[in-house]
C-alpha cells in the first residue's frame, strides 16, 4: 500500500535549527534585557516562533504515512506516536511563547503607566521650581520692604528727637513766661502801694501836694518798668509762637513719616499674602508630587511582579525547546 513521503531529516533539521536558534537568542538576550528592563521586550520574535511553529505542524501532520501491512519497518511505526508526541509538544511550546508575548504586553503597559506617574512628577516638580521662585522673589520684595521701614523708622526717630528738642524749648519759654508774669506781678504790687502812700500823702498834705509828687514820679517809674516788661513778655510771646510753630512743624513731619509708614507696612502685607498664597500652591503641587510618586511606586512593584512572571514563562519556554530539541534528536534517531 503506498504511503506519504516524509522528509524527515528536513523536518528534523527545521525543528533542530530553530530551536537552537531561538535557545541562543533567548538566553542571553532576554536575560539580559529582563535585567535592564522588561518594557523593551522583543515580542516579535515571539510571533516569529509561534509562526515558525505552525508552519511545523503544517509540515508534519500532512505528512503521516498512512498504516501500511509491509511497511514491516519498527521505526516506521513508531514515527506517528513520535511526531504526534512531537506535536503535542510543539502546541505547548506554542502556548507558553503566546503566554510570554502578553506577560510581555503587560510589562509595557505597567511601564506605561510608570512613565505617565514619572511626567506627572515631573511637571509637578517643574511647579514646584517656579513657585519656589516666586516665593524667592517675595521674599527679596519683602526683604527691601522692611529695609526701606527701618529707614522710615530712623527718619521718624531723627524727626521725634528735634520735634522734642523744639517742644524743650517752649518749656524754657514757658518759664521765662513765668518769671516775666512774677515780675508783673511785683511790679503791680509796688504799684499798688504807692498809689495807696500817694493817696494818703495828697490827704496829708492838703494843698501843698509836696509828697504826692514824690508818689507820682514813683508810679512814673514803674509804668515805665511795667512798659519794658510788658515788651519783654511781647517778644517771649513772639518766642513761644515761633517754637510752637517749629514744634507743630515737626509733629507734622512725623506724621508723614507715620503714614509712609503705614503706606510700606500695608505693601509688605500684600507682599507677605503673596508669600502666603505662593506656600499653598508649593504644598497642594507637593501633595499632588506624594500621589504621583506613589502611584509610581505600585507601578514600578507591579512590574516587578510582572517581570517575575515573564521570567518564569520564558524558562518554561526554554525548557519546552529543550524538550523540543531531545524530542527531535530522538526522532532523528528513530528514522
Amino acid at each position: 500500500m503506498h504511503h506519504h513521503h516524509i522528509d524527515i531529516s528536513t523536518i528534523l533539521r527545521l525543528y533542530q535549527t530553530s530551536a537552537e536558534a531561538v535557545r541562543t537568542a533567548l538566553r542571553p538576550t532576554w536575560r539580559a534585557r529582563l535585567r535592564d528592563g522588561a518594557a523593551a521586550l522583543p515580542t516579535d520574535l515571539s510571533d516569529g516562533l509561534r509562526i515558525l511553529t505552525a508552519a511545523a505542524i503544517a509540515a508534519v501532520i500532512p505528512s503521516v504515512p498512512v498504516a501500511s501491512p509491509d511497511a514491516g519497518s519498527e521505526a516506521t511505526d513508531a514515527l506517528p506516536c513520535r511526531l504526534n508526541d512531537l506535536q503535542r509538544q510543539t502546541v505547548w511550546l506554542t502556548k507558553a511563547t503566546e503566554r510570554t508575548a502578553e506577560a510581555a504586553g503587560r510589562v509595557s503597559g505597567r511601564c506605561g503607566s510608570v512613565l505617565e506617574s514619572s511626567g506627572m512628577a515631573f511637571v509637578n516638580i517643574n511647579t514646584n521650581a517656579e513657585a519656589s521662585t516666586q516665593l524667592a522673589s517675595s521674599i527679596e520684595q519683602v526683604s527691601q520692604e522692611l529695609i526701606r521701614t527701618a529707614a522710615a523708622s530712623r527718619e521718624a526717630s531723627v524727626s521725634a528727637e528735634q520735634a522734642a528738642e523744639a517742644i524743650a524749648r517752649l518749656e524754657h519759654a514757658a518759664g521765662e513766661i513765668g518769671t516775666v508774669t512774677d515780675i508783673i506781678r511785683r511790679i503791680a504790687a509796688q504799684t499798688n502801694l504807692l498809689a495807696l502812700n500817694a493817696t494818703i500823702e495828697a490827704a496829708r498834705a492838703g494843698a501843698a501836694g509836696r509828697g504826692f509828687g514824690v508818689v507820682a514820679n514813683e508810679v512814673k517809674d514803674l509804668a515805665q518798668q511795667t512798659a519794658r516788661a510788658t515788651e519783654n513778655i511781647g517778644g517771649m510771646v513772639k518766642a513761644i509762637g515761633l517754637a510752637v510753630n517749629g514744634a507743630a512743624d515737626r509733629v507734622r513731619g512725623i506724621q508723614d513719616m507715620t503714614l509712609a509708614v503705614e503706606q510700606m507696612a500695608a505693601t509688605g502685607a500684600a507682599a507677605v499674602e503673596q508669600q502666603r498664597a505662593s506656600i499653598m500652591e508649593i504644598s497642594r503641587t507637593a501633595q499632588d508630587t506624594s500621589v504621583a510618586v506613589s502611584a509610581m511606586h505600585e507601578g514600578i512593584e507591579d512590574v516587578a511582579t510582572q517581570s517575575f512572571g515573564l521570567h518564569t514563562a520564558i524558562e518554561e519556554l526554554l525548557s519546552g525547546i529543550e524538550i523540543l530539541n531531545v524530542k527531535a534528536g530522538q526522532l532523528g534517531a528513530a528514522v
